[in-house]
């Protein structure tokens, strides 16, 4: 069932928190990410934490591989935490390993615990 996302951001030191919800297809990811970008870019921040468990993500496997290779220096220079639901684990892994060929610091947890132990490590 579609449902219109919500973003919402906090910054706390240079942690920057980020949670959105609701249906998400290729066009918000666009938006997210590109608010996400100029958060990044506007304040001192080195850690990114995000918790998209409310949100229904919809990305052919082309868009996820787009994102996975355009993302700007402000995303490459954070240590990024992702907090998913298990059930997405198969597909956020395949993104991971994605990122990681492009020597970006991203890692998907199921547990928004083990992403801040994560995070301060």
């Amino acid at each position: 069932m579609f449902s219109p996302y919500t973003f919402n951001h906090k910054i706390e030191g240079n942690l920057l928190r980020i949670n959105y919800s609701g249906t998400i297809q290729n066009k918000e990811m666009v938006e997210i990410m590109d608010r996400i970008y100029a958060l990044l870019g506007n304040n001192f921040i080195d850690k990114l934490l995000i918790d998209s468990r409310e949100s229904e993500v919809f990305l052919e496997f082309r868009e996820s591989l787009d994102f996975a290779s355009g993302h700007p220096p402000e995303f490459q220079r954070v240590r990024t935490a992702v907090v998913e639901r298990k059930e997405n684990e198969a597909q956020y892994k395949l993104y991971e390993m994605f990122v990681k060929n492009r020597s970006l610091n991203l890692k998907f947890f199921t547990t928004l615990e083990e992403a801040i132990l994560w995070l301060d490590a």
